[in-house]
């Protein structure tokens, strides 16, 4: 997720794609509360088509991020990425974390109890030290930079046939197999390829490696095809099979939520190589101002990741749900927009504010 301000044409679709991403978050926030615990309602069903449609926002934001920082010309020392990128990430975690402690717990709690409570320290730092939901990107991101050394000179001592190599076991053995095996109720060898050491293939780390292939070599039409098919295919698929089976059940399936599932990964993988061959051409001829617009809010989708969830208690306490309620096909999609121009905005402001800080404390030294 985090941004790399090279403002070249050819990366103009990756900051779009971020900004989708953003979006397709916001939309799997909004609809939680309508969409969790399973209602057999016109709501839930709505809710469940938002809610699955959005689900490869995640591993596009680590693919994003593979394709950008596994680049072997970045030269970075172990020193320069601990200091460059770890410390600094680690502190917004922390900072943010705290943030969410204190909103949950003091502020927000304290606005529905009319600021008559009790305190529940324990659970305040489960909290902090677990990040409140959306946070849960910075355990994949963290262990990623940490990693990053090893995983740059992997890449360097690597050609295209290692690369397909490596993402075919990828998907077969985290994204594939044991996902089918538990549909199939064969669950001793879906546990095993879970938590067995086959799983040491990948886990989620996968998706690095995917972005960062993807971007650097090229598929013929025909591949790129077959993929968009499959994206869209997988993407209906896991829309039925939750509602069949939380029907079933009279309970939420969520086996389809995980990012390791194959469905997520194909309409991660065919979102990211339609925006880097068919959009790309249609970029080319906007006006420039509009590409620099278009790279503003992708370098604010970091702080729209981070304060979304804030703005999304206080539109539930002031009736979001009930207007969801009322006419969810509209209603999902004008709140998320509204929640997400919202956030936008309030981290353009921020970051016009502390650049002009920064630009008087510099001229000061």
């Amino acid at each position: 997720m985090p941004n790399d301000n090279n403002k070249s044409e050819k990366l103009l679709w990756i900051e779009i794609l971020r900004i989708i991403a953003s979006f397709a978050v916001i939309i799997i926030h909004v609809v939680s509360n309508s969409y969790n615990p399973y209602t057999n309602t016109w709501l839930w069903n709505v809710a469940n088509i938002y809610s699955m449609s959005s689900r490869w926002a995640v591993p596009v934001f680590l693919m994003i991020t593979g394709s950008l920082m596994l680049d072997p010309k970045r030269n970075l020392s172990i020193k320069d990425i601990f200091n460059k990128y770890l410390i600094k990430y680690l502190k917004i975690y922390c900072i943010w974390s705290f943030i969410y402690v204190v909103w949950l717990y003091i502020i927000f709690k304290g606005i529905n109890n009319n600021f008559i409570f009790t305190i529940d320290y324990k659970a305040m730092i489960l909290l902090f030290l677990n990040g409140y939901a959306h946070l849960g990107y910075f355990h994949y991101f963290i262990a990623f930079i940490i990693m990053l050394p090893i995983l740059i000179n992997i890449v360097k001592l690597s050609n295209r046939i290692i690369f397909e190599y490596f993402l075919f076991l990828w998907f077969i053995f985290t994204s594939f197999l044991p996902i089918t095996l538990n549909i199939l109720q064969i669950t001793t060898m879906s546990n095993w390829l879970l938590f067995n050491e086959i799983n040491l293939i990948g886990g989620l780390i996968g998706y690095f490696f995917l972005g960062y292939y993807f971007l650097k070599y090229d598929l013929n039409k025909l591949t790129r095809i077959c993929i968009y098919i499959l994206g869209i295919s997988a993407t209906v698929f896991s829309i039925i099979i939750t509602k069949v089976i939380s029907v079933k059940n009279d309970n939420l399936f969520t086996l389809f939520h995980s990012y390791k599932v194959f469905t997520i990964a194909l309409t991660a993988s065919a979102l990211f190589i339609f925006f880097k061959y068919e959009l790309t051409h249609i970029l080319i001829n906007l006006h420039d101002k509009i590409k620099k617009f278009l790279f503003i809010i992708g370098e604010c989708t970091f702080g729209i990741y981070l304060i979304h969830n804030i703005l999304i208690d206080i539109a539930n306490y002031i009736g979001m749900k009930r207007i969801i309620a009322s006419h969810p096909i509209r209603y999902i999609f004008i709140c998320t927009f509204i929640i997400f121009i919202t956030s936008l905005f309030l981290v353009y402001i921020y970051k016009v504010i502390y650049n002009k800080i920064k630009t008087k404390i510099n001229i000061i030294k």
